[in-house]
This record gives structure tokens, C-alpha cells and sequence, in this order.
């Protein structure tokens, strides 16, 4: 019971904030887009409510991590060896992405490898930059807030816009 109710408190947040900023509140009387002002309010606080959310997650679960000046949240849990990764570096990785409700977007498995070029890829900026303070044979942990992963839009299929992702990483060899 206090696990579910511990579930539902982001929800519940989320809820609250989307029913919030109606349409009704967009100013529309003249027919002209929202001002800046209004529109950084709004943005700051997705980012604040997305931070309170990634915040309950990390206490939830007891996960040691730190969070990157870039603004995502890591934990190594096996250092790897050798120099760590850099831009241009091809990279090889297993590794599962999970929304932060724990709904798998994907899993490579045991059997699939992902492979990207750092700095050269499609793949999320925040994924990018964490890459490059890893090594290879490291395992970590990872949180991309949405404004480092898909933003506002998604990946059109699994992930929702404004989607906070969970990386669980292992780099080959």
C-alpha cells in the first residue's frame, strides 16, 4: 500500500500541473503568440516539477547518485578501465531505458548491441555527455530530464513528450 501511494504522488503531480496551464490561461485576446516571460515561467516549472519527481525517484529506490553540472544524474556502478570516452569515440552498449514510471522504452538485452559515435549520433545530448565520463567495461546509471533527452516532442513512438529517462548502461569492450 505505501509503495503505491509512493507511485502516485508524481503522478498525482504531473496531473496537477498539466490541468494547471489551461488553454484559457494562454493569452490569446489578441491573437498573438504568448509572451517570453510566460513561456519561461511555464518551462521552469516543468523543469522544477520534473526535478522534485527524478528527486522522489532516487530516495525511493536509495540510489547513490550525483548530478552533472549539464543537468543529468548518474551513478556508476563499475568503473571500467582505461581512458574515459570522447567525442568521435564509437561506443558499444547494452542498455535498458525505462521511463521514470519504470515502463521499458527499450532493452537491447544480452544479445543486441547499440552502437553510436559520440557527438555524431541521434541519440540524446545528455546521453552523449554522459558517455564521455565513462570507460569501457563501465556499468552506470543514468537520468536524463526531458530537456536532455527527447524534450517536448518525444521519439514519435515510445517516448512521450516532456519524458524523464532512466539509462541502465554497460559499455563493451
Amino acid at each position: 500500500m505505501r509503495r503505491s501511494i509512493r507511485l502516485l504522488i508524481p503522478l498525482a503531480m504531473l496531473l496537477a500541473f498539466g490541468c494547471r496551464h489551461s488553454r484559457n490561461e494562454v493569452p490569446t485576446s489578441t491573437g498573438t503568440p504568448p509572451d517570453e516571460e510566460y513561456l519561461v515561467g511555464v518551462n521552469r516549472d516543468i523543469v522544477r516539477n520534473e526535478a522534485t519527481n527524478i528527486r522522489l525517484l532516487i530516495d525511493r529506490y536509495g540510489w547513490n547518485m550525483k548530478v552533472d553540472p549539464a543537468g543529468y544524474y548518474y551513478e556508476i556502478l563499475d568503473e571500467g578501465h582505461g581512458a574515459p570516452l570522447k567525442k568521435g569515440d564509437n561506443v558499444m552498449m547494452r542498455c535498458r531505458i525505462t521511463l521514470i514510471d519504470g515502463t521499458t522504452v527499450f532493452d537491447s538485452g544480452e544479445d543486441d548491441i547499440k552502437c553510436l559515435v559520440i557527438g555524431r549520433s541521434d541519440e540524446p545530448v545528455g546521453l552523449q555527455e554522459a558517455l564521455q565520463h565513462m570507460r569501457h567495461g563501465a556499468k552506470a546509471r543514468l537520468i536524463l530530464p526531458s530537456h536532455l533527452a527527447y524534450g517536448s516532442i518525444g521519439d514519435g513512438a515510445d517516448i512521450p513528450g516532456f519524458a524523464t529517462l532512466v539509462y541502465n548502461i554497460e559499455i563493451i569492450e
